[in-house]
């Protein structure tokens, strides 16, 4: 027996995971496929990696737990030409930069928790993705904040710019922030500028919140975008500029110039916009199409318009206080706005409006229309001196 355990002892063990490891994968360009076998704990820095490749991480610790990479508050900054992560945990990173920057490449994150990441650079404590394709599955975002400069912001944790595709699927979003942007931020959790497509599906929003529009979304001049069967709780806008307050719009969801808008299957609960108008949905629309259907809105809240949805059939060089926007051009030739069926208001608020569930504004576009199928909700208020207003399940 003596003889078998010197003979165990003998055989040398193996060497435990740790940040060399970890760093000596990113250091080398060789490599472009690396497993995370234990939690990491930077001493530095997160370091730019080497151009020229793309990058997979993938977290292998013992027993299938979540390997925990922890920034100890140093700066983010990984910037590959493509990037997948796949069951990892990314905690505790501060500084001026996200944690990962992607140029014109894409990103697939999957089953990833980003926990407690802050940046002072205004967008996307997270991810930033400008260009290329970007896809987020049964992965997690909790307490991420990124701060602006006072004058705008984008993406408490993700930003994406320009992007062809994004989909965002059960995925988790909780007490993300953008802060200090003096009422010109855009996306509590996500911000979205220019998509060819989105789609959100199966997600929960809850208690994210904005120094501007969107609580928890905001998307601007995107083609395409699908919001479905996802819920948003206690979602906010607010501004820390008096002079922006009244812009604080889009409790839960804020688009502004996206061509097609479909929000199907989602739940709005307890969001609130500080401004005037939109507490859980607000959308500036010019040449576009909108459908909302299937919908719950409840306790929802604004200053004074749409305490549920507050919508606003533009024109083309529509400017809202300091706030510009671009439009895509291509869209289609009337504005056209479908509550069909299957949405459901109670207990939304918006001051003395009379419009505690829904707010619509075409009188500034004379080739806008609305429908509502089956019927008008109560409590709506619309403002069309030339669009159209029918009951109809036509465009349903």
């Amino acid at each position: 027996m003596l003889a078998f355990v010197c003979a165990l002892s003998a055989i040398p063990m193996a060497a435990a995971y740790g940040l060399d490891d970890f760093l000596a994968a990113i250091h080398d360009h060789n490599v472009s496929y690396h497993e995370v076998k234990g939690d990491v704990v930077l001493n530095a820095s997160l370091p730019i990696m080497a151009f020229g490749r793309s990058f997979t991480l993938v977290g292998k610790a013992q027993g299938g737990r979540r390997p925990v990479i922890d920034g100890a508050f140093k700066e983010g900054g990984l910037i590959p030409l493509g990037l997948t992560l796949r069951n990892l945990e990314f905690r505790n990173f501060n500084g001026t930069e996200p944690i990962f920057t992607l140029l014109g490449h894409d990103v697939d994150i999957q089953d990833c928790v980003f926990r407690g990441n802050r940046v002072s650079g205004g967008f996307g404590s997270a991810v930033f993705v400008l260009g290329g394709n970007l896809r987020i599955s049964r992965s997690s975002f909790l307490g991420n904040q990124a701060a602006g400069q006072g004058n705008g912001g984008f993406g408490g944790a993700v930003y994406s710019q320009s992007a062809g595709s994004v989909l965002i699927e059960s995925t988790v979003f909780r007490n993300n922030q953008l802060t200090r942007a003096g009422g010109l931020g855009e996306g509590g959790a996500i911000s979205l500028s220019f998509a060819t497509v989105y789609t959100i599906t199966n997600s929960t929003f809850d208690g994210n919140r904005v120094d501007g529009i969107g609580g928890a979304i905001a998307s601007t001049g995107s083609r395409r975008g699908e919001i479905l069967r996802s819920s948003f709780l206690r979602n906010s806008a607010y501004s820390t500029e008096a002079r922006q307050e009244r812009y604080a719009t889009g409790g839960a969801i804020n688009i502004y110039g996206d061509n097609v808008t479909v929000i199907t299957g989602c739940s709005f609960t307890g969001n609130k916009a500080a401004g005037r108008r939109g507490g859980a949905v607000s959308l500036s629309m010019y040449q576009a199409e909108a459908t909302i259907s299937g919908s719950k809105f409840e306790q929802n809240a604004a200053g004074r318009y749409g305490g549920a949805v507050d919508v606003r059939l533009v024109t083309g060089y529509f400017t809202e206080g300091k706030r510009g926007v671009t439009l895509f051009d291509g869209g289609p030739p009337r504005s056209r706005l479908s509550f069909c069926r299957g949405n459901t208001y109670s207990r939304n608020v918006a001051g003395t409006s009379g419009s505690a569930n829904v707010y619509v504004n075409m009188r500034n576009s004379s080739v806008s229309a609305v429908s509502f199928c089956p019927s008008e909700p109560p409590l709506t208020l619309i403002e069309a001196e030339t669009g159209t207003v029918t009951i109809s399940c036509a465009f349903c």
